[in-house]
């Protein structure tokens, strides 16, 4: 079972989770700093993504409106640009 790299230019409500994973690449972890330049890239499952739709009352519009969210199992985050390692001389 794969994972396939999504491409997300926003922003996570819960962004810390990123900081869960380590890089594959430079085997460095995701830290604050790269979250808030998106230094990232999220691979997610491509096998068990959901789609939920809701209905809800909008008082403001006075309508029903539909709402659609993705969920996403997230396999692996990755540097776009891995940091220099620390100690290395070049």
């Amino acid at each position: 079972m794969g994972a396939e790299l999504l491409k997300f230019d926003g922003t996570f409500e819960k962004d810390q989770y990123l900081k869960d994973f380590q890089c594959p690449q430079c085997q460095q972890t995701i830290s604050e700093q790269d979250i808030a330049e998106k230094n990232y890239n999220l691979w997610v499952s491509d096998y068990a993504n959901e789609v939920e739709k809701s209905e809800f009352f909008s008082g403001r519009l006075n309508r029903n409106l539909t709402c659609y969210g993705l969920s996403f199992w997230l396999k692996a985050v990755e540097h776009q640009n891995c940091p220099e390692l620390k100690g290395d001389q070049q």
